[in-house]
């Protein structure tokens, strides 16, 4: 069992400097592909000029990844949606490199992404999560569009103080005090942001979701 993670620039043709912003793109690819590599099954690719996909051990940091990079390109005004599938690969897997391996997880991303193009709630969803065989997709993308509505309304300030929280720390450790020290922060400005963000309720629901799609249940 894997997880099928496929992305895209949404409206990608739109963009002027569209050169510049596939750069980003690529640049902190490869800066996700050599951070999160051990729990890469086969590494965050770009198959087309906005478009890319990859497969994952590890459902949290399928989550991960989703938030450094939508975080990452919207503070550059750029919006990015998702397909989740977990299930299996019917074919080899190239370890280097993701395009050729085929199956349900794949499938089950490609529908996903399908329903976020057709179904966004004026671009406040941005993600769904298909499952192969499984009776609580609606249950879990209920929470999805939950994390994801708090997400796409964080304001730019915010976006960019928890986009440094979770590269830096992931889920695990926000911890004022921590943060304090590493941040060029006081500790009530600290303490507004954790509030105003609720960036520990949202982590906390990612981390809890990760766990209710354990591949090991499904």
């Amino acid at each position: 069992m894997y997880i099928a993670l496929i992305g895209d620039i949404i409206n990608s043709k739109e963009y002027l400097n569209r050169n510049e912003i596939q750069n980003l793109l690529r640049n902190k690819i490869d800066s996700l592909n050599n951070k999160y590599k051990k729990d890469l099954k086969s590494p965050i690719t770009i198959t087309l000029g906005d478009e890319f996909q990859c497969l994952i051990k590890n459902v949290k940091v399928c989550f991960l990844i989703i938030d450094e990079l939508s975080l990452y390109l919207s503070l550059e005004g750029v919006e990015l949606r998702f397909g989740i599938g977990v299930g299996m690969i019917s074919t080899d897997i190239d370890e280097g490199i993701s395009i050729g391996a085929d199956g349900p997880a794949y499938w089950s991303a490609r529908e996903a992404i399908q329903i976020v193009h057709r179904d966004h709630d004026n671009r406040n969803t941005s993600t769904y999560l298909k499952i192969t065989d499984e009776n609580n997709e609606s249950f879990f993308n209920s929470i999805v569009r939950l994390q994801d509505l708090i997400r796409n309304n964080w304001t730019q300030t915010q976006k960019q103080f928890v986009y440094e929280i979770i590269s830096d720390f992931g889920y695990e450790q926000i911890v004022p005090r921590t943060l304090v020290e590493t941040m060029n922060f006081s500790s009530s400005q600290v303490s507004n942001r954790l509030a105003s963000t609720a960036i520990r309720q949202y982590v906390t629901s990612r981390i809890e979701l990760s766990k209710q799609v354990s591949l090991e249940d499904i």
